[in-house]
């Protein structure tokens, strides 16, 4: 015990010496750590598309193949977190792999992290010009052009990163919070309107098949996909040995705990409908006129949209971070080593970054179509960022995603999709 102390405090020594890569040390609380994390995730947008997802395999066991996901992440999370207590770095999980096994491994870490951060804030970014089509369609009757609103996305989510990563921070933790909230009160009220009754077909896990049960816990997965995001900020954390392991163990935690509560009231308030979950884009939507507060359903897609942004802004930060690294470590070039002096911040990483996400955003012909098939890259890039090296598993089973992506689309119910009717 004695020697793990010493190790711990031999470490942030060195942290504190020799590895603030020109950040500004120790302006972020531990609040504003868990915002990162959470903001990676976005969490009201996995209420909003992934637990239909989710449903279409589980049934009335959704919520449970979220309670085994939320074990599963705590597991992961405290693997990271042992990681989290030696070392406060930029470079994240890239980090841990370099200084526990051979180089190459390191390398392709690096290369793996690098990859999930720049394609999940791409497709989310995806997801922002969607709903932004949406809302502008419904408030304005008019659909803003999509090239110009992609463009306009990624620059002010690259424009706060480098301007202040504390007003980063706290501009991803309001809009989580905002987001999170409209969507409890929605669960609140629901109960109140359709009657307060336990439903019983959920806890019984009636009409299961536990053969479904894997594909949905794969899915259920996806939605913890950047809760490691804290790691990225290292030494801008204030005592980042201890708050960076609390930030990733609280993020896996709570957003279990609301992803579980949002699956047994989206399953409950479902039931009897003559639409399925299942072929629902905007489940929360429809629940909010159930429970008569229908201009929540309103101001929950506004929350989706923005929560995407956040999610941009999350993917920005943590990818100009690993930039930084790398190009400490010399697998890029020196210029992405440069911080402004002002700020604080990897001003040409973060440029990089941002550049990147929009291209890869810009070339899709979904963004250009401003479909549902902006949602649709959303979902299936979202399981690059659960680990360093996961883009070989969307390489490994892409019939797997493409199977999603027809549920997501479909615009009926699907045959095998299990049913909602009252029990």
């Amino acid at each position: 015990m004695t020697g793990t102390a010493t190790t711990e405090r031999n470490v942030s020594a060195h942290d504190n010496a020799a590895e603030s890569y020109g950040l500004r040390k120790g302006v972020l609380g531990p609040v504003e750590t868990l915002a990162q994390s959470v903001s990676a995730m976005a969490p009201s947008t996995s209420a909003c598309l992934t637990i239909p997802l989710v449903f279409a395999y589980a049934g009335n066991a959704t919520w449970f193949v979220y309670l085994l996901a939320t074990g599963s992440m705590l597991l992961v999370g405290f693997c990271i977190s042992r990681f989290a207590r030696l070392s406060a770095s930029p470079g994240s999980l890239y980090t841990y792999t370099a200084n526990s096994l051979p180089p190459a491994f390191g390398v392709a870490a690096a290369w793996g992290l690098l990859l999930a951060y720049l394609a999940t804030g791409a497709s989310v970014a995806g997801g922002a010009l969607y709903y932004a089509t949406v809302l502008s369609e419904q408030f304005l009757h008019w659909a803003p052009p999509a090239i110009p609103t992609l463009a306009l996305v990624c620059a002010v989510a690259g424009l706060i990163a480098y301007r202040d990563v504390k007003l980063s921070a706290d501009v991803m933790l309001w809009i989580e919070a905002v987001s999170v909230g409209l969507i409890l009160i929605v669960l609140i009220l629901l109960p109140v309107h359709i009657g307060l009754r336990l439903d019983t077909s959920q806890f019984q896990l009636k009409g299961i098949s536990f053969n479904a049960l894997g594909p949905a816990l794969v899915l259920s997965i996806f939605s913890f996909v950047g809760f490691e995001g804290a790691t990225t900020l290292g030494g801008e954390v204030h005592d980042p040995l201890r708050t960076i392991p609390r930030a990733v163990l609280q993020c896996a935690l709570l957003a279990g705990g609301f992803f579980m509560l949002c699956a047994y009231f989206e399953v409950l308030g479902f039931r009897g409908q003559p639409d399925a979950l299942s072929s629902s884009t905007s489940p929360l939507h429809m629940l909010a006129a159930r429970a008569h507060v229908s201009p929540l359903g309103v101001a929950i897609d506004c929350g989706a949209f923005v929560s995407m942004f956040a999610c941009v802004l999350a993917c920005d930060i943590a990818a100009a971070r690993v930039l930084l690294r790398m190009a400490h470590d010399g697998l890029l070039p020196t210029a992405l080593q440069r911080t402004n002096q002002r700020h604080g911040t990897p001003g040409a990483a973060v440029a990089l970054s941002a550049a990147l996400m929009f291209s890869a955003t810009a070339t899709m012909p979904s963004a250009a179509k401003r479909d549902q098939r902006c949602m649709t890259c959303w979902a299936r890039s979202r399981s690059s960022v659960f680990s360093p090296h996961t883009h070989w598993s969307r390489l490994r089973f892409p019939s797997r995603a493409a199977h999603w992506t027809s549920i997501l689309t479909s615009s009926r119910p699907s045959a095998s999709s299990p049913s909602l009717s009252s029990s």
